[in-house]
C-alpha cells in the first residue's frame, strides 16, 4: 500500500484510538462541562451579588417619581443580612417610596391611587383623606404658623422666571424687575397671608380641608390660577423626612438621603462619624472654605442664595447684572429673599421639614440676624454662616477644618 502524503510530500500519520478509551474521553468531558458551568455560574452570580460598603442606591422604580431630586447613600453589610439581600430589598422599597413621594407632594403629578397635594386643590371647600405621610408634613407647616403653603400662585409666578428662554423675558415676569408683576404678587400674598382667604384645616385621621373664601376662588378663576397651596422650596425638606421615615420603619437606618437643594437627613444611630463641605460664595466663584464634621443621626439644611449645580435650574435665575432670583419667597410681600449667600443649620431633634421651617424666618429676610440664630440654640438647632471670609458658627465644641488660608474660624 501506498503511503498517503499530504500536498507538500510529508507523509501522513493515522493513529487509531482503541475502544476501551470511549469511557474515559466521555468522563473527561463531562468534567470539562461541569467546570464550564460553574466558572459560568460563579461568574454570573459575582455580577449580582453586591459587595459589602458603601454604595449609592438608585431605587427600582418603573413609573414616574422624584429620585433625580435626591441621593441615598447606604453601607450594605452592616447589618443582619447579606449585602446583596439587603441591596434587594432596599432597591424595591426606595424606588416604591420615590413614586410615593411624587404623588403626594407634587401638583403636578395629577390624580393618582395615593391622595396627594392635586387632590387637596382639586376639592375646595371639600373634606378629603389624604396619606399619612403627607398629613405629617401638612401638620407641621399648619401648627408652625407659617403662611408658605398658601403661596402656590407666588411660587408660580417665579417659575415664569426660571423657565425663562433669556433674560428679556425673564426680567418681564420678575417681581423685583417689573412693577406690574410686583404689583400681582402682592395681591397673591394678601390672599395667602388672609387666614379668611384660605386655610388648611385639619380633622385628624388623616382628614384635610382646604378651605377658600368665594372672593379668592372668584380671583383665581380669573387670573387662571391653578392652585392655592403648594410646598414649594420646602418640598424637598419634607420629602427627605418621608422618605426618611419609611427607611427606618423598614429596619434601613445605615446611611443617609440628601436632595439636590441642601437637605440631608443622616439616619445612622451607630455614632459615626460624618462630615459635611462648607462652601462660600466669593469673588473668586464658590469656595470649598471648609469641612464641619458631626455625628448621626442628624438633619441638615444649606440654604443658599446662589446655583451650585445645573439641576438648580428651577429654582435660581441669575442675570448678567449679578442679580439672583431664588425660590425662597417671604409670605409678606411675595419677593424673592436671602438675608445671606449661606447658612447651614443642623439639629439632632428636628426633621429637615421642622428644621427649614425654624430658620426660614432668619434667612428668607430683609436683614440677616446672628441673635436670631443664636436664639434658636435653645431648641437645639445650632448653625454655621460667613462673615465675609470669618467662618462664623454657634456650637461651642463644633469640630471644623478650613481648607484654604483665604478663610479663618
Amino acid at each position: 500500500m501506498k503511503k498517503k502524503r499530504d500536498l507538500e510530500g510529508n507523509r501522513l500519520h493515522h493513529f487509531e484510538l482503541s475502544d476501551k478509551n470511549r469511557t474515559v474521553r466521555w468522563v473527561l468531558i463531562v468534567i470539562l462541562l461541569i467546570v464550564a458551568a460553574v466558572s459560568l455560574t460563579v461568574g454570573i452570580l459575582s455580577v449580582l451579588q453586591t459587595p459589602a460598603g458603601w454604595q449609592t442606591v438608585t431605587g427600582s422604580s418603573s413609573g414616574l417619581n422624584c429620585g433625580g431630586e435626591f441621593v441615598l447613600q447606604y453601607e450594605y453589610g452592616a447589618g443582619e443580612n447579606s449585602p446583596t439581600a439587603e441591596s434587594k430589598a432596599l432597591e424595591q422599597l426606595y424606588g416604591k417610596t420615590l413614586e410615593d413621594a411624587w404623588k403626594l407632594f407634587f401638583n403636578e403629578a395629577g390624580a393618582s391611587d395615593l391622595k396627594g397635594m392635586y387632590e387637596i386643590n382639586q376639592h375646595p371647600n371639600e373634606q378629603i383623606t389624604v396619606d399619612s405621610g403627607l398629613y405629617l408634613a401638612l401638620e407641621q407647616l399648619v401648627n408652625s404658623g407659617s403662611r408658605a403653603l398658601y403661596l402656590a400662585p407666588v411660587y408660580a409666578e417665579y417659575d415664569r422666571v426660571f423657565y425663562s428662554d433669556n433674560e428679556s423675558i425673564a426680567r418681564d415676569y420678575d417681581p423685583g424687575q417689573n412693577d406690574d408683576q410686583r404689583a400681582y404678587v402682592q395681591t397673591l400674598a394678601e390672599f395667602a397671608t388672609d387666614p379668611q382667604a384660605v386655610q388648611l384645616v385639619l380633622s385628624g385621621s388623616n382628614k384635610v380641608m382646604l378651605q377658600v373664601s368665594q372672593e379668592y376662588l372668584t380671583f383665581a378663576e380669573k387670573n387662571e390660577v391653578r392652585y392655592l397651596v403648594d410646598f414649594g422650596w420646602l418640598r424637598n425638606a419634607f420629602i427627605a423626612d418621608y422618605i426618611a421615615s419609611v427607611l427606618t420603619d423598614h429596619g434601613f437606618t445605615n446611611g443617609y438621603i440628601a436632595s439636590v437643594d441642601g437637605f440631608t437627613r443622616n439616619l445612622d444611630p451607630r455614632g459615626n462619624a460624618y462630615s459635611l463641605n462648607l462652601f462660600n460664595r466669593s469673588e473668586e466663584g464658590i469656595d470649598l472654605a471648609a469641612v464641619m464634621d458631626y455625628t448621626a443621626p442628624q438633619s441638615l439644611v444649606f440654604l443658599r442664595s446662589y446655583p451650585m449645580y445645573d439641576l438648580a435650574y428651577h429654582r435660581y435665575y441669575s442675570f448678567s447684572d449679578g442679580r439672583i432670583v431664588t425660590a425662597m419667597i417671604d409670605p409678606a410681600d411675595g419677593q424673592s429673599k436671602a438675608a445671606t449667600d449661606n447658612l447651614v443649620s443642623y439639629s439632632a431633634k428636628l426633621g429637615c421639614g421642622q428644621l427649614a421651617l425654624s430658620v426660614m424666618p432668619v434667612y428668607v429676610a430683609d436683614t440677616f440676624s446672628e441673635d436670631a440664630l443664636n436664639d434658636l440654640t435653645e431648641q437645639g438647632i445650632y448653625s454655621v454662616w460667613f462673615s465675609g471670609k470669618q467662618l462664623m458658627h454657634n456650637q461651642k465644641d463644633l469640630k471644623l477644618t478650613v481648607n484654604t488660608p483665604y478663610y479663618t474660624e
